[in-house]
């Protein structure tokens, strides 16, 4: 899955502090598998990334118009 895809969107980066979850060794296995990716960490609780997310849309957006 992540050798395809164009974006991986981390939602609940809000959580990260209360878990065990690894970040580093996340990012570190999907770039390996595919170095184009794009990671974006989000949290709809607080709004963190929300822009940078929404930013990457309106860019794919206009590239797919390009397109047509």
């Amino acid at each position: 899955m992540f050798s395809i895809c164009d974006l991986l969107l981390i939602n609940k980066i809000d959580y990260l502090s209360l878990s065990d979850f690894d970040m580093s060794a996340l990012r570190k296995r999907v770039m390996a598998l595919n170095p184009r990716i794009v990671i974006l960490e989000v949290s709809c609780k607080t709004g963190s990334g929300i822009e940078g997310w929404i930013d990457w849309l309106k860019r794919e957006v206009e590239y797919f118009k390009g397109l047509k």
